[in-house]
């Protein structure tokens, strides 16, 4: 998820600001993965 969500943020800078749509799938795919990172870290 943190792949995809960076790729779209760099999609911001290259091409503009995108639908609202666009954004929010964009900050959910960034706190998922950095929700995924928490939990792997958090494993015992």
């Amino acid at each position: 998820m943190l792949g995809l969500g960076f790729g779209r943020v760099l999609s911001f800078f290259m091409d503009g600001n995108p639908t609202f749509g666009y954004q929010f799938g964009t900050f959910a795919e960034i706190f998922l993965g950095f929700y995924g990172v928490w939990v792997f870290k958090n494993l015992k």
